[in-house]
């Protein structure tokens, strides 16, 4: 598949895309046979050609494929947001349990290695 944007295809309109785990699919029917065709989404907008026919066109798909990235950008943002925050939390907890120790043992009445606060 190559993209090449002097030549004057055909564009499809109508196309089903179909979401899964491993990647989105766009499901769509070639312009000249009609041939069921199937690409991934991350193809969308690119050159392909008909198995069957062999006729050149567009991959549909090109809005679901500007959204799929810009919701896995935001996916990345809010990972990356999560892990400063836990990260952020983690410092301050670890900064307030030991304010807290040095406290607790400067109110210590130390009885042998036992601190007795009262």
């Amino acid at each position: 598949m190559s993209q090449n944007p002097t030549i004057n295809l055909p564009t499809i309109k109508s196309y089903h895309v179909k979401p899964s785990i491993t990647g989105s699919s766009v499901k769509y029917q070639c312009p000249v046979c009609e041939a069921r065709l199937r690409s991934s989404l991350m193809d969308a907008d690119k050159q392909d050609y008909c198995p069957d026919c062999g006729a050149a066109f567009i991959v549909p798909g090109s809005p679901e494929k500007l959204a799929e990235a810009e919701r896995r950008l935001q996916m990345e943002d809010a990972k990356t947001e999560a892990v400063s925050h836990a990260k952020n939390w983690l410092q301050k907890r670890q900064r307030n349990e030991s304010v807290s120790k040095r406290d607790v043992r400067r109110d210590c009445t130390w009885i042998g290695t036992h601190c007795v606060t009262g």
